[in-house]
């Protein structure tokens, strides 16, 4: 990812006041994701288009996915 994007997603923020509940949301999202990629192959059928507020988000891309 760029360095744009790299830098939007911070759900967490950082610092003294960090969540608590980091560790355990992360743990899940690193185990939903392995899963996700191990069970499907994933293919960009449309890019949209790039919109950055407080966050990266791509407005209408569409991912395909196809069962491995």
């Amino acid at each position: 990812p760029s360095k744009e994007a790299s830098l939007a997603f911070m759900p967490f923020v950082l610092g003294r006041r960090n969540c608590v509940g980091q560790p355990l949301a992360n743990a899940e999202l690193y185990t939903i994701l392995a899963n996700l990629i191990s069970k499907f192959e994933f293919t960009v059928f449309d890019e949209g288009k790039k919109d950055f507020f407080v966050t990266f988000k791509p407005v209408g891309a569409k991912l395909i996915a196809r069962k491995v």
